[in-house]
């Protein structure tokens, strides 16, 4: 049961997060890639699970929390990584849809 109320409030932390710079989820796609990248282990562990928990799904389709489940005791260095990476994404938008436009 501990375990349950744990990422219950991982995912209410993210979920304030996601609130306040990107209540759309427009960067979704964008802040799971830095995820991965920043935290390659963890992530191979979410994927890892998803085709154990759903076989028949696609194990790449999670979202970005999903990789918080698996930090263990690095659950605070996650959260401030989440936030400070979709922050990033939110305020350079304009640039990077200016990028999109020229490539």
């Amino acid at each position: 049961m501990a375990d349950f109320k744990k990422l219950e409030e991982l995912h209410k932390k993210l979920e304030k997060i996601n609130s306040e710079y990107d209540p759309e989820m427009n960067f979704e796609h964008e802040l799971k890639d830095h995820l991965k990248d920043k935290f390659p282990k963890e992530y191979k562990l979410t994927i890892d699970a998803k085709k154990q928990d759903e076989p028949d799904e696609d194990p790449e389709d999670i979202t970005p929390g999903r990789i918080g489940e698996y930090m263990g005791d690095r659950e605070d260095e996650f959260i401030a990584e989440y936030e400070s990476a979709l922050k990033h994404l939110v305020e350079s938008a304009p640039e990077i849809e200016l990028l999109k436009i020229y490539v």
